[in-house]
C-alpha cells in the first residue's frame, strides 16, 4: 500500500487564473445540464470560432429540437442548436469548478483554470438524462477525444446495475480508451442530505469499478455519502445560467467531482511536459494517494480529501512517475480498495453477468 518516491520540489500552486485559455491542454467533457457559454468564467468566442475554450457541444435532449439526435462520428458540434445553453444552470456551475476563469475574487477557485472544455447537455428541462448518457460518454471518448470525462448525474435510490448497462459499458469503454471518468459520490438517501446516502457501491453507475467516485468533504458529507474513494469541496460560489456575471451558493458532490476531474486534468498535464504517460488506473492511484486524511470515517471520506493544498506535490509525482507516501497502516485506504471496491465490482460486473 506504502509507495515513496522522490518528488521535485515545485513553487505553490493555486487555482489563480489569468483568464486565459491554456492551449493544448487536457480536455475535461462535462456532461450535465448544458453551459451558458457567455458567462464571464468561460472564453467562448462563438461556434465558428477555432482557438477558445470549448471545443465540443452537443444538446442530447430534445427541448429544442423536434426529437433526440445523437452525433455521428466526428461530429464535435451541434448543427441543430449550435449556440450552448443551460436551462437549469447546474452544468454552469459544474463547468466552472472544473476549468472556469475565477474572474471573480468570490469565487470558489477551480482547479483547471483555463483548460479546454467540452459540454453534452444530457439533462433536460425536466431534470431527466439517463437516456442519452451512454451515447454522450461515447461521444466525449471517441469524438471529442475528451481526457477526462465529469459526471454529476445519478439516482436517488439504488438501482439494479442491469438497469444502466449501456451506461455502464459505455464508462467501461471509456477507461479502456484511456479517458478518467469522475462522478459524484451522491447527496444522501433521495437527495435531500437528511440521513446517510445510498451505498456507494449501490449508487447507479457511479458503482462501475471504471470510475473515480468522489464525495463531499464537508461535514454534512457523512450524511451525504458512503463510499467514495475520495472526497473534496462541495459547498461552493460558482457559476450559474441567470446572467454572464452571475454567481451562486451550491452544495453537495456535484461540485466536488469536477473540481477532482480538473484537479486530474493537471496532472495530465504535467505528466505529458515529462513525457510520461498517465494511465486511468494510474492517474486513480496518483488521486487517491494524494488525498489527505481528515477524522471522518473511511466509509464517509475514501482514501481522504482532495484540495489545491495537494496540487503542487501531485504535479511532482505526476512528472516523476512516483506516488505519494501513504500512512501506514492505511485505514482509510485499505477499506476504499478491500472493501468498497470489492462491494462496487460485486454491484456492478457480476450483477450485469
Amino acid at each position: 500500500m506504502v509507495s515513496v518516491t522522490s518528488a521535485p520540489v515545485l513553487a505553490a500552486t493555486s487555482g489563480v487564473s489569468s483568464g486565459r485559455v491554456v492551449a493544448h491542454s487536457p480536455i475535461i467533457a462535462v456532461l450535465d445540464s448544458g453551459l451558458r457559454a457567455s458567462h464571464r468564467e468561460f472564453d467562448y468566442r462563438g461556434w465558428r470560432a477555432a482557438n477558445d475554450q470549448l471545443v465540443g457541444w452537443w444538446d442530447f435532449t430534445a427541448d429544442k429540437k423536434p426529437k433526440v439526435v445523437l452525433p455521428r462520428p466526428g461530429q464535435r458540434w451541434d448543427p441543430q442548436v449550435r449556440v450552448p445553453y443551460d436551462d437549469a444552470g447546474h452544468g454552469s456551475g459544474v463547468a466552472a469548478m472544473a476549468v472556469g476563469l475565477n474572474r471573480s475574487a468570490s469565487k470558489t477557485p477551480s482547479s483547471a483554470p483555463g483548460y479546454r472544455l467540452a459540454v453534452g447537455k444530457v439533462l433536460d428541462s425536466a431534470n431527466a438524462g439517463q437516456a442519452t448518457l451512454a451515447a454522450a460518454i461515447t461521444w466525449a471518448t471517441h469524438t471529442v477525444h475528451a481526457d477526462v470525462i465529469s459526471i454529476s448525474i445519478g439516482s436517488p435510490t439504488p438501482l439494479p446495475a442491469a438497469v444502466s448497462a449501456q451506461i455502464f459499458a459505455a464508462i467501461d469503454d471509456a477507461w479502456q480508451s484511456g479517458t478518467l471518468v469522475v462522478v459524484a459520490n451522491g447527496n444522501g438517501w433521495g437527495d435531500v442530505g437528511l440521513v446517510p446516502g445510498q451505498p456507494g457501491w449501490a449508487s447507479d453507475f457511479g458503482s462501475s469499478t471504471h470510475v473515480l467516485a468522489v464525495g463531499e468533504s464537508e461535514t454534512q458529507g457523512v450524511l451525504d455519502d458512503t463510499d467514495p474513494e475520495v472526497t473534496a469541496q462541495g459547498n461552493v460560489h460558482t457559476a450559474t445560467n441567470t446572467g454572464d456575471d452571475d454567481y451562486t451558493d451550491e452544495g453537495g458532490s456535484s461540485f466536488a467531482a469536477p473540481f477532482v476531474a480538473g484537479f486530474a486534468a493537471r496532472l495530465i498535464e504535467a505528466a505529458r511536459q515529462a513525457g510520461k504517460r498517465l494511465s486511468p488506473d494510474r492517474l486513480r492511484e496518483l488521486i487517491e494517494y494524494s488525498a489527505v486524511d481528515t477524522v471522518r470515517p473511511p466509509a464517509s471520506e475514501g482514501y481522504g480529501e482532495i484540495a489545491l493544498q495537494q496540487l503542487a506535490a501531485a504535479l511532482g509525482y505526476a512528472r516523476s512517475g512516483g506516488l505519494p507516501a501513504r500512512p501506514n497502516p492505511d485505514p482509510t485506504g485499505w477499506y476504499v480498495d478491500n472493501v468498497a471496491m470489492a462491494l462496487r465490482d460485486a454491484w456492478s460486473n457480476q450483477l450485469r453477468g
